[in-house]
């Protein structure tokens, strides 16, 4: 038997997913849009719904023209992990307290995103920066607190508060654009 390590989360297509134990052939991008879709970031703490695949489709959109394609993929699938732990959208200062979170992410992405989609093992630092640079526009919906200081170089991008489905949709076709594979 193909005995597997740690409990599984299901997908939002139906299939078995075992975050300790990732495996290339388990990813799907359908799942990843539909969970991202659904995740809000910032834990909820936002004027206006701002989920995790706007986030990701922004910083995406934003990397394609200076930095290719493939560059791009990487930053519209950065955050994918987070699809796939059973956590969700994990808010940087509570990462901070519990290691394994990101170790399991990390995992996650260098085990089984990365391989599936051809990516190297590891997230290009010009996507962490896009990453970081999208806090400057996103801070605008959130209640103001003296960090948002820190994030004084906003992307070129606004933001656009799609519901569930339209940033499903959104994912779907910039993933489309940037590999060619309509799903």
């Amino acid at each position: 038997s193909d005995a597997r390590i740690g409990p599984y989360i299901a997908t939002a297509t139906g299939g078995k997913f075992y975050p300790l134990d990732p495996r290339p052939s388990e990813v799907e991008i359908r799942h990843i849009a539909r969970s991202h879709s659904m995740q809000c970031r910032y834990n909820g703490a936002v004027r206006r719904f701002y989920s995790v695949a706007e986030h990701v489709t922004l910083i995406a959109r934003s990397l394609v023209k200076e930095h290719g394609k493939r560059v791009a993929l990487a930053g519209l699938l950065h955050d994918s992990p987070e699809a796939y732990t059973g956590f969700g959208d994990v808010v940087s200062p509570m990462k901070s307290e519990f290691p394994f979170i990101g170790e399991m992410e990390d995992n996650i992405y260098r085990k089984a995103i990365a391989p599936h989609f051809g990516l190297p093992p590891a997230i290009p630092h010009v996507v962490h920066m896009a990453d970081m640079r999208i806090r400057g526009n996103e801070v605008s919906n959130l209640v103001p607190m003296s960090w948002h200081e820190e994030y004084d170089n906003p992307l070129p991008v606004p933001l656009m508060y799609w519901t569930p489905a339209e940033a499903e949709r959104e994912f779907l076709a910039t993933y489309t654009a940037l590999t060619g594979e309509v799903v």
